[in-house]
């Protein structure tokens, strides 16, 4: 279909005019020259192909409809097409291609360009395939290079991964004045967060499966733990944390991974970066694994929101306190 409609602009780009008429009637006798009712008909078998490749031949009564509806539509078409030619070429310039047509030649041209197109159109199919194998060999390099990976769980797990401490190595809640704290009526943990930046969210606002949800004031930070009676060595949960990153968004990147103690409990510490929906964002979380099962603290924002709200990320990250 769409060579088709490409083939009636080709035509139109020579035009025939009459030195006695209007600028458009010079347009219409164009179109007539140039068989516009057979390009028209051509267009309508096109639709028609087109419409039964989807719908098949089971319906009565749609081909009947189609191609009153599509014929109804070729005058607005062509009325269209004769408006795009008034606006891109003079009236002299219509004159001077009306004469290309009445000459010998021009009539061929006419009646030998749709042959023309559709035998450039094979030569095309055939120079890519019969040259299918060079290029899947010459591309293969840059696709291996390039396309995205599909990782499994095995990847990132390493069950004699051991982990250095990480700086500050002992991290102690500030209690500042505004501090609330926010417990579980499932999991052994509570956070201290100062309330005059952070406010709690519905879980669904980011994930529904969070036990906690928070944002800043500003609204440019958001913090959520994920907690779980499930038994993972602190090995198994960095894994699933990664391995789960990766599956969700791009040029995933490990920053920084250690080990600290935050308010008398040994957690893991994992900064990463990675790119959603075309977008760079900055993660900054704590994961905890021990006899009454898992906990992820995770905090992130965009990259460029991160230094100016790094203050407040290392702030609600230093409230948590796990039993």
């Amino acid at each position: 279909m769409k060579n088709i409609v490409l083939l009636i602009l080709a035509f139109l780009l020579i035009s025939i005019a009459n030195a006695q008429n209007s600028k458009m009637d010079d347009i219409q006798k164009l179109m007539d020259q140039v068989g516009m009712d057979n390009l028209g008909n051509q267009m309508v078998n096109g639709y028609m192909s087109m419409y039964k490749n989807n719908y098949g031949d089971n319906i009565p009564g749609l081909w009947d409809t189609l191609n009153v509806i599509i014929n109804e539509g070729m005058g607005d078409l062509f009325d269209s097409i004769a408006q795009i030619y008034d606006n891109v070429y003079s009236h002299d310039e219509i004159k001077s291609m009306i004469e290309i047509y009445q000459t010998p030649i021009g009539k061929k041209m006419i009646e030998t360009m749709p042959l023309v197109m559709e035998l450039s159109m094979r030569a095309g199919q055939n120079w890519a395939m019969a040259n299918e194998e060079n290029i899947q060999e010459r591309i293969a390099p840059l696709v291996e290079k390039y396309a995205k990976k599909e990782y499994t769980f095995e990847d990132f797990f390493n069950p004699d991964e051991h982990y250095a401490y990480d700086t500050p190595k002992i991290v102690v809640d500030s209690k500042a004045n505004n501090t609330k704290a926010q417990g579980s009526a499932d999991f052994k943990y509570t956070l201290r967060y100062d309330a005059k930046k952070w406010d709690v969210v519905p879980n669904e606002t980011i994930n529904e499966v969070a036990d906690l949800t928070l944002m800043t004031k500003n609204q440019d930070v958001y913090a959520m733990i994920i907690a779980e009676t499930t038994n993972l060595t602190i090995q198994q949960l960095k894994a699933a944390a990664i391995y789960n990153m990766s599956g969700a968004a791009d040029n995933l990147n490990t920053e920084s991974i250690g080990l600290r103690e935050v308010n008398g409990k040994e957690l893991l510490c994992m900064k990463l970066t990675c790119d959603i929906q075309g977008e760079t964002f900055k993660y900054y979380n704590y994961y905890y694994s021990g006899d009454w099962g898992i906990l992820q603290f995770i905090v992130f924002t965009t990259k460029t929101h991160y230094d100016k709200n790094l203050k407040n990320i290392e702030g609600i990250l230093s409230g948590l306190y796990v039993e």
